[in-house]
């Protein structure tokens, strides 16, 4: 995944040592979950989406890296229970009880119970199934990203239906 910053994967594996042992629900979201499942996108920050509890572990395991302590956070499209850190000059934000706005109506982001578990750079990391992120992009309104992973999806089906032998 070249796309990837090396500093970006550097992060990840703190975040990973950081939460060794600890009892934390967590899975990657946004683009470097994305480009770790071989979606070609840029890679700026690391998304995390946990439930409340796991929030405020990963907040005590990240103590050291806090940009601004975990708290309640609306937005024009988002609210959640939100906190951001940085290591290595990279962007943290983690998000939990996350709730996009929709139709002028605040929907509530499910807690996902399809992660995929995928080994990267000596990590095994939990990552937001792409048909997910993909619905997740729909609801925000960002189609050009929802697009992309749809072709992406619409891909590998079809290289999956080819090595499978059908015809």
């Amino acid at each position: 995944m070249k796309n990837i910053p090396k500093q970006n994967i550097e992060a990840l594996k703190i975040i990973v040592d950081k939460f060794k042992g600890k009892s934390i629900n967590w899975v990657l979201i946004g683009s470097t979950s994305l480009a770790i499942q071989g979606v070609n996108v840029d890679v700026h920050d690391i998304d995390i989406k946990t439930d409340i509890e796991s929030a405020n572990r990963i907040a005590h395991a990240l103590k050291e890296y806090v940009i601004e302590p975990m708290h309640h956070k609306t937005s024009e499209q988002f609210k959640s229970y939100y906190g951001m850190f940085k290591i290595n000059n990279v962007q943290i934000e983690v998000m939990a009880d996350l709730e996009t706005m929709h139709d002028g109506k605040w929907i509530k982001v499910e807690n996902s119970r399809i992660k995929v578990i995928k080994r990267y750079e000596d990590m095994t990391l939990p990552l937001l199934e792409l048909r997910e992120e993909y619905e997740a992009y729909k609801r925000m309104g960002r189609m050009e990203k929802a697009n992309k992973i749809k072709a992406f999806i619409e891909q590998e089906d079809e290289l999956s239906y080819r090595r499978s032998g059908a015809s």
